[in-house]
């Protein structure tokens, strides 16, 4: 990679743009994994076609919003923005009773929609449309949401300007849904409006598929028509992530191209193997490698630990700047104050991603997908500390023929 572009790229990473050190460092860590030629560099390119997709959506739907204010001069867009408002009024007292009717017994979803962010999406949008639905109306992007980005995403962070690496776009993305379901005369039509051939193809939202409730959702904004195996499905907009990602549904069996991923399910998707958990890479570790723990009795048995155990190999870290390269595959475990030692349980929750290199810092610099709504959300660029924490197991592991 041309250094012209490396600096683009680190440009987005940088808090302090004076660090010379740290770009330079930044800069051999990005041209090592660019060149080679395995799991960082298709990660690279896997975010920038990501990115691109979504970029070019987002403006599809832009374009489908000027075609329609331009064919009807006569509406009047504070009447289309009260109506914005008032449904979602309604969707969040809506999904309050979703959220209530999937803990009722007997009931069984999948993760994405257990996990749904529903309410924390409706959050930032309606202040995005009380604020700014005439700017969006009129083409341009408001303060903080400018979405036409060449460099690869950093996670979290302080940027200010753009929807990426935090929730910003999948509150843009929202938006643009909420105004096309309602420009119309009578009630808004919903997202499922949209079709479920667009959300197949979308990388903007995706349509997980919903269990039967006894709660009456025809004029949820958020439910759409699905098929097959279930009559509706819960439409989840998205910056990239979704726990739980999205294969094995109904209709996505093998998973669908710009569909949303976890961390876990991101790496899979990246190494082209089965799904697994950070629980899974824990208790892998702890068999490769002979460290004490616990390990579950049969898991050993399942096809996760089957691929794991034949397929993964314990990266031992002595000199983290040699012993750390591009393509490893960075996981963490945390644990519960009562097992401190992190021994007699396999956790709480972790996360995993592709490795890129080591910081002088000591951190290692990974790209993948993960969210902490609102100020982290999709797939990029994120930083962890290598050294020893308290309650937080953190490993480093090589896949065979990668």
């Amino acid at each position: 990679m041309k250094l012209l572009t490396l600096k683009m790229y680190i440009c987005t990473l940088i808090v302090v743009p004076s660090a010379l050190g740290m770009e330079n460092e930044l800069a051999g860590i990005f041209e090592r994994a660019t060149h080679s030629g395995g799991l960082a560099a298709k990660a690279f390119q896997e975010e920038k076609k990501f990115r691109e997709e979504t970029i070019a959506q987002i403006n599809n739907l832009r374009k489908r919003l000027s075609t329609i204010q331009n064919s009807q001069k006569g509406e009047d867009p504070e009447a289309w923005q009260a109506k914005i408002l008032s449904q979602i009024n309604r969707d969040e007292a809506t999904t309050a009773l979703f959220n209530t009717a999937l803990k009722k017994p007997g009931v069984k979803a999948s993760f994405p929609v257990n996990t749904h962010k529903t309410l924390e999406i409706l959050t930032g949008v309606k202040p995005l449309i009380t604020e700014s639905f005439f700017e969006i109306l009129e083409g341009n992007n408001p303060k903080g949401y400018s979405y036409d980005q060449q460099t690869v995403t950093q996670l979290g962070g302080d940027n200010t300007i753009t929807i990426w690496g935090n929730s910003r776009g999948t509150y843009l993305k929202t938006a643009l849904l909420y105004m096309l379901a309602t420009h119309e005369e009578g009630p808004s039509k919903g997202f499922g409006s949209m079709g479920l051939k667009w959300f197949d193809g979308s990388a903007l939202a995706h349509v997980a598929a919903l269990p039967d409730l006894e709660l009456d959702m025809s004029s949820y904004s958020f439910a759409c028509p699905y098929e097959p195996g279930a009559k509706l499905g819960l439409v989840i907009p998205h910056s990239g992530y979704s726990f739980g990602g999205h294969l094995g549904e109904p209709r996505y069996g093998q998973g669908k191209r710009f569909g949303p991923q976890d961390c876990s399910s991101g790496v899979a998707f990246l190494t082209g193997s089965p799904a697994y958990t950070t629980a899974d890479q824990l208790c892998a570790y702890r068999k490769l490698s002979g460290l004490v723990g616990l390990i579950p009795a049969g898991w050993e048995t399942g096809a996760d630990a089957t691929y794991l155990l034949k397929n993964m190999e314990v990266v031992t870290v002595k000199d983290p700047q040699n012993d750390i390269q591009p393509g490893q595959i960075y996981w963490h475990r945390r644990f519960a104050n009562t097992d401190p030692e992190m021994k007699v349980t396999v956790g709480s929750g972790g996360h995993t991603a592709i490795t890129l290199g080591y910081l002088r810092d000591g951190s290692v610099v990974t790209i993948g997908y993960n969210r902490d709504m609102p100020k982290l959300e999709g797939f990029g660029i994120q930083n962890f500390l290598w050294a020893a924490e308290p309650l937080k197991k953190k490993g480093l592991f090589h896949v065979k023929g990668l």
